[in-house]
């Protein structure tokens, strides 16, 4: 279920450069909907500048709003959250954490997100398992600290 709505605020041109990186953004060309906004928005300026004299050209965009449009509709079409696709196996990990978590089987949300963390880690690494659907992941803070949201 999309955290939002989509805008009726977007002209039809806009629409289709915002479906263009919804669409990116689902075939894993960007980590986050924030990091496909900024590209988004350069083109949404561009469409603006050629568009000067439409009504719509006259509202600038910003990117906070851009990502927010990208996500809800990248989720909308089958995306989990705003680029947090895990995979199913890493899907199934976290959700036996979050269910122990429910069951009073950790004291706190840190503590079943440190074990948590620790099993998809892949030993003597900072990486995470190779579930990822983009291969082995680096092991970047981003994707390490999806772990709070979760149990946030």
């Amino acid at each position: 279920m999309p955290h939002g709505r989509i805008s009726p605020n977007y002209s039809p041109q806009e629409n289709a450069v915002i479906d263009r990186y919804v669409q990116a953004l689902r075939q894993g060309k960007y980590d986050t909907a924030a990091e496909a906004a900024r590209d988004c928005c350069r083109d949404l300026a561009r469409l603006r500048r050629e568009h000067a004299g439409a009504s719509w050209a006259a509202v600038p965009r910003k990117p906070s709003a851009v990502a927010h449009q990208l996500g809800i509709r990248a989720q909308a079409t089958g995306r989990r959250g705003f680029g947090a696709a895990w995979a199913p196996q890493e899907q199934e990990v976290v959700d036996r954490y979050a269910r122990a978590l429910t069951r009073n089987r950790y004291r706190i949300a840190r503590q079943a997100a440190a074990a948590c963390l620790e099993e998809l880690l892949v030993p003597g690494t900072q990486s995470l398992c190779e579930y990822s659907t983009r291969g082995v992941v680096s092991g970047r803070p981003g994707q390490q600290s999806r772990l709070g949201l979760v149990f946030g």
